[in-house]
């Protein structure tokens, strides 16, 4: 069961951009090639956009709202590697 955020949490979601901007610096910092960092890019900004549509965010990530990210991209037809690419740019983002 999905817990829906507050007005006051959903006010600050905006927020998690900045989060997604500093973990790509990090990834950077790391000597991550730009593809991959651009990749990771394009996976979190589509993660959050999922998750904010249901009133969740990228900074509350738990098993509930990962099993709500797979069944959208498996819904639109992603195909096994590309979720591993979002399930890894999701591991290192919560590390």
């Amino acid at each position: 069961m999905t817990i829906q955020m507050s007005r006051i949490e959903k006010a600050l979601m905006p927020f998690d951009s900045e989060l997604i901007e500093r973990y790509l610096r990090d990834c950077k910092l790391r000597r991550l090639s730009s593809g991959t960092i651009e990749g990771y890019k394009s996976s979190l900004q589509i993660v959050s956009k999922v998750l904010k549509n249901r009133g969740l965010s990228i900074s509350k990530l738990d098993k509930d709202s990962l099993r709500e990210v797979l069944q959208y991209l498996v819904s639109r037809g992603y195909v096994y590697n590309t979720l591993i690419q979002y399930f890894a740019a999701l591991s290192g983002f919560c590390d």
